[in-house]
């Protein structure tokens, strides 16, 4: 129900025509239900989870889109941007702008927490927040699944520079791999996983990498850009 209302909204918003869609999905107690469901959304591109952390990777490492813009089943969008100003103030402000927030808008200009810069793009004021040095937890949290557009590039640099990627510790310590099946057996292996910056859930894939990007924001671009709230978690 969750993922129906997710699509629908971000369909209702977004056009169809313009985004590729992956669904990661683990298919646990509803294998009927999610095949009505993607029967109704014949574009998205479904992929049964079997390994989040190696499933993720390969779709994020074979998308050709421009952008990549995250989706968790608990949000749903209630207002649009339009694409062609996104695209044009990537284009403008290529040094500086970590990603277009679709999360941020009046809520962060109340806050008075933060210095927020207008400028004009096309014609249209957008506003930008920088993130190191963000006030509040959404300023200061740019790395996120719920409804940031980001650069392809830049998401699979991040991605990459998370992890060990040594191709002996890749190939024992990566979630899926034959030692962390049989050290699961006997302990917890969450541990040897963060050590290694394996994520191997959603919560994990964001947190570790957002946690990077904190700590290693002189290597990024340092503002979220915004013009207006449009998606919300439920």
């Amino acid at each position: 129900m969750q993922l129906d209302g997710y699509l629908e909204s971000h369909y209702r918003y977004f056009p169809a025509e313009l985004f590729q869609t992956y669904v990661l999905y683990k298919r646990e107690l509803f294998e009927e239900e999610y095949k009505k469901l993607f029967c109704k959304y014949p574009d998205c591109i479904v992929v049964e989870e079997n390994d989040f952390h190696s499933d993720f990777l390969e779709i994020v490492n074979k998308v050709d889109t421009k952008y990549i813009l995250f989706g968790v089943d608990d949000v749903a969008y209630f207002d649009s941007v339009d694409l062609g100003l996104i695209d044009e103030t990537f284009d403008s402000y290529p040094d500086d702008i970590f990603g277009f927030s679709l999360r941020c808008g009046q809520n962060i200009l109340e806050s008075g927490k933060d210095e927020i810069n207008d400028i004009a793009v096309r014609g249209q004021t957008i506003h930008r927040v920088n993130w190191v040095l963000g006030q509040t937890a959404t300023t200061r949290y740019p790395f996120e699944l719920c409804a940031t557009i980001y650069r392809t590039p830049l998401i699979q640099e991040i991605i990459s520079s998370t992890q060990n990627n040594n191709p002996i510790f890749k190939r024992l310590f990566t979630p899926g791999s034959l030692l962390i099946r049989v050290l699961g057996k006997v302990t917890s292996v969450r541990s040897i996983l963060k050590f290694f910056g394996y994520f191997y859930s959603p919560n994990t894939v964001e947190s570790w990498n957002c946690r990077w990007c904190q700590h290693n924001s002189g290597k990024l671009p340092n503002y979220l850009y915004f013009q207006k709230i449009c998606a919300s978690a439920i």
